[in-house]
């Protein structure tokens, strides 16, 4: 289902960050690792954005920055 990919995607990310980190995986090439890149989360920009737009920004915001915590780039 188109909706359910980019959640697969999300839950690959966290499937290899956590093997990597328990040493199921070795990272090659760790020295060519992209530099972090922004994420942009474009909404209709509203006075008053609706409850579900602040509460997905509030959601992505927090799970990023513990995904980020707990697997920190080498």
């Amino acid at each position: 289902m188109p909706s359910d990919i980019g959640r697969s995607q999300i839950r690959a990310w966290l499937n290899v960050a956590q093997d990597v980190t328990e040493g199921r995986l070795n990272l090659v090439l760790a020295d060519k690792i992209a530099p972090p890149f922004p994420l942009q989360l474009v909404y209709l920009q509203t006075d008053y954005p609706s409850h579900k737009i602040r509460r997905t920004i509030t959601f992505l915001v927090e799970k990023l920055s513990q995904f980020s915590q707990n697997y920190p780039l080498p």
